[in-house]
């Protein structure tokens, strides 16, 4: 079980969705991951900015799924304590979009 919370995990995918959503373009790994987590993202944004409730399992899902799939593109470990966005960018050697 990941020792980050989901309320972290949400918080550190929204802020990468808005961060980063424009950076990623010309990098086809990172616009795949995007494509791929095109709900999850914004749903994180909006989850940890409290404009939405997590009441809806298939979303938690995506974002549990989308954590994992982050973490394995920047090579940290998704079951560690991670505080936020660029505290996991700094413990990744992949530390640019």
């Amino acid at each position: 079980m990941s020792k980050t919370i989901f309320s972290t995990k949400t918080m550190i995918l929204g802020d990468l969705w808005l961060e980063y959503r424009e950076d990623i373009k010309g990098n086809k790994e990172w616009e795949e991951f995007f494509s791929w987590a095109d709900i999850a993202l914004p749903l994180s944004f909006m989850l940890s900015k409290g404009y939405a409730g997590e009441h809806n399992y298939d979303g938690v899902e995506m974002i549990e799924q989308s954590w994992v799939v982050f973490c394995e593109m920047i090579v940290i470990d998704s079951e560690a304590n991670h505080k936020n966005l660029g505290e996991c960018f700094d413990k990744s050697p992949n530390k640019e979009i």
